[in-house]
């Protein structure tokens, strides 16, 4: 998440996958919500994936499984915020 030119931040529930039965990788993949106001008054959300990359691929379908409930979860949150924020 960039926050340098970010006037505000907020950041949702973290839910943090623990990698399952890779050998060369044991740092976790954290997944949350989050939303930047910048000064001109525009918010912009985020759903943030950290410590995954291409070049690092998940050897397990059980992480895998794992990492796409975070995501889901992740989105389902922020969904609910976006809609809350229509009231």
């Amino acid at each position: 998440m960039n926050t340098d030119s970010c006037y505000r931040s907020f950041e949702g529930r973290h839910r943090v996958i623990e990698r399952l039965n890779d050998a060369h990788n044991r740092e976790p993949i954290e997944v949350y919500f989050a939303r930047m106001q910048y000064p001109d008054g525009s918010i912009k959300p985020e759903i943030v994936v950290h410590q995954s990359h291409a070049d690092d691929p998940i050897h397990s379908t059980a992480t895998a499984r794992q990492l796409a409930r975070a995501i889901m979860e992740a989105a389902d949150e922020m969904d609910k915020l976006e809609l809350d924020d229509d009231d």
